[in-house]
C-alpha cells in the first residue's frame, strides 16, 4: 500500500550489492514487541504514543555496531517494518469497520499521506544529491513517517471503538 519510497531504498541498497543477508521483508519478534511495549507504556502513563516511533532504530543507531550508510539504513529498515505492517494492519481493520463514504474518505487520507511522504522523504535526494550519507537520511524519514501514521490510524482506531 505504501512501501512505495522505502521500498525504492531498500532496493537501491540490495541492487547496489549492499548486503544481502538483511534482504527478510518481515518484522523481528523482538522488534515488534520493544514498540508494543512502547506504545503501552506510554498510554499508560498518558504521554503521547507518538513518542515510541524511533524506538528500535534510535538503539540501533546508537550501537553503530555498523557505521556504515547501509549499516544505518538497516537500522530504520527494522523499525519501518513493525510501523509498516501495524500501519497496514490497523488500515485492513478500519476498511473492514467503516462504511462506504467512511471507507473513501480514509483510502482518500491514505493516498495522501503516501504522496506527501514520498515526496517529503525523497527530498533529502534534492537537497543532497551527492553522497551516500541520504541513504540512512531517507530510510529514517521513512519508517519516522511510517510510525506516525500507524501511531495516528491506531488512535482513530480506538475513537471509533468508543462511540
Amino acid at each position: 500500500m505504501h512501501r512505495s519510497f522505502a521500498r525504492m531504498i531498500f532496493a537501491a541498497l540490495l541492487l547496489g550489492g549492499i548486503g544481502t543477508a538483511h534482504a527478510a521483508e518481515d518484522a523481528t519478534p523482538a522488534d515488534r514487541a520493544a514498540i508494543q511495549r512502547c506504545l503501552e507504556e506510554k498510554a499508560a502513563a498518558g504521554e503521547e504514543r507518538e513518542t515510541c516511533v524511533g524506538v528500535i532504530a534510535d538503539a540501533c543507531l546508537d550501537k553503530s555496531e555498523d557505521p556504515s550508510t547501509y549499516g544505518m539504513a538497516e537500522c530504520s529498515k527494522r523499525e519501518y517494518l513493525v510501523w509498516d505492517e501495524r500501519l497496514n494492519a490497523t488500515y485492513r481493520k478500519m476498511m473492514a469497520e467503516l462504511e462506504r463514504d467512511q471507507q473513501r474518505e480514509l483510502r482518500d487520507l491514505q493516498r495522501a499521506w503516501i504522496a506527501f511522504s514520498d515526496k517529503k522523504c525523497s527530498f533529502y535526494r534534492v537537497m543532497q544529491p551527492h553522497g551516500s550519507i541520504v541513504i540512512p537520511i531517507a530510510s529514517y524519514c521513512a519508517m519516522r513517517e511510517s510510525g506516525r501514521q500507524a501511531v495516528f490510524l491506531e488512535m482513530m482506531h480506538e475513537e471509533g471503538d468508543s462511540r
